[in-house]
């Protein structure tokens, strides 16, 4: 007889039309960006897809030192802003395909590109962690280079400053080869997708890591029939102290001021700005004659999120819950756009709200002046896990 949990969930969802005006950069804020480019320099096309997790404010301010850290490791120049990195990185491929091609382009000197930066871990005043990847395939006849990158990284808040690896491993012990098959196994153990751990591939190290909410996060890279492959580990703190580098234990034991209790309410902090830091460059307003309204009343939305939601299967058993905080534009075409988290529960719930939100449609669009304008919103989502019981099968 088999048993486990069944664990049953609720979430209510508020629609607040009501802004803050003269908002101002305090507080958290993630912005959630996709874009689709298609790019060409003479007889080639590039096509670029970006899937971007980036830090607007963390803790009440502009993280730019974090910000310009990730725009060097992806696109190879630093900058403040995601955009304007985007911007020039792009015109490495040529001009940008607004039309319909007479003919198609050789296929032989395709470039395919993607770019990726990932949300691992934050806690306020404390850290921030993230996964960044690009991988640049060229076809063979093709000018542009390949080029393929994962990296994780640390932001330590107070510092204002990336967190090297020998600031929190010990790799002094893990390069020793009385220590190695030790280590090795209790990273191993930690993969998401379970690999033996004579596979490991340990070519390459030091090993790429990061830390977020209690563990220490590998990227690791696996050998199996002469092929390589990544996995993501993730192992505690408690488990790896052996490998910790001291200074790293005292850091994690510092205390830091609590978290302010929620009231349910939408404090100043958590107020939005007309202009951001992600991809688009849409003007958009905040308040305007007539609100975007949800084809259906709020009603509506409730039931088209509730049968889109999925609560996460980590945080559904490990019993996570919260509010997430969404802020959004309802474009001129009534679609989603331009989703930021302004306030967070974990990453992966997080990102399943921004998932949600962004296939909601059926909007009509503000108007001003009887034009359709594009308008920010805030809408706050509660996952909660409203009833544990025992089921056996």
């Amino acid at each position: 007889m088999k048993t486990g949990y069944k664990r049953l969930f609720l979430f209510v969802v508020t629609l607040l039309t009501t802004l803050c005006a003269d908002a101002q950069h305090k507080g958290y804020e993630v912005g959630y960006d996709r874009a689709h480019y298609f790019y060409q320099m003479g007889d080639e096309l590039s096509i670029i897809d970006m899937d971007m997790e980036w830090p607007r404010r963390l803790d009440g301010a502009q993280v730019e030192p974090l910000c310009r850290y990730m725009t060097k490791e992806l696109f190879g120049e630093e900058d403040v802003s995601l955009k304007a990195a985007t911007d020039k990185y792009l015109k490495r491929f040529g001009q940008p395909v607004n039309q319909a091609f007479g003919t198609m382009p050789d296929d032989s000197k395709y470039c395919h590109v993607a770019i990726g930066s990932k949300l691992i871990g934050y806690e306020s005043g404390r850290y921030v962690s993230f996964q960044l990847t690009l991988m640049q395939q060229p076809e063979p006849a093709s000018s542009q280079q390949p080029r393929q990158m994962s990296k994780l990284l640390t932001y330590d808040l107070a510092s204002g400053r990336v967190m090297a690896i020998d600031e929190m491993l010990r790799l002094r012990r893990i390069n020793d080869v009385f220590y190695r098959d030790h280590f090795v196994l209790c990273i191993a153990s930690g993969a998401l997708i379970k690999e033996e751990p004579d596979n490991v591939d340990v070519s390459n190290w030091p090993l790429d890591v990061c830390y977020a909410d209690g563990y220490m996060v590998f990227d690791l890279g696996f050998k199996e029939t002469n092929q390589l492959h990544n996995s993501i580990a993730m192992v505690s703190c408690e488990k790896m102290d052996f490998y910790l580098d001291t200074k790293f234990k005292k850091w994690l034991k510092t205390a830091f001021a609590p978290k302010a209790e929620e009231d349910g309410s939408l404090g100043f902090s958590e107020s939005i700005s007309e202009q951001e830091n992600g991809l688009s460059d849409e003007a958009c307003v905040i308040f305007t004659d007539t609100m975007p309204q949800f084809d259906g009343g709020l009603e509506a939305l409730v039931r088209q999120i509730s049968t889109s939601l999925r609560y996460p299967e980590m945080d559904f058993y490990l019993e996570r819950e919260g509010k997430v905080v969404l802020a959004y534009v309802v474009e001129k075409n009534g679609m989603v756009g331009d989703v930021a988290v302004i306030k967070g529960v974990t990453p992966t719930i997080d990102r399943e709200a921004v998932r949600v939100l962004r296939s909601v449609c059926c909007w009509k669009p503000g108007m001003k002046d009887g034009k359709p304008v594009a308008v920010k919103q805030v809408i706050p989502i509660l996952f909660k896990l409203s009833e544990i019981q025992f089921e056996s099968k």
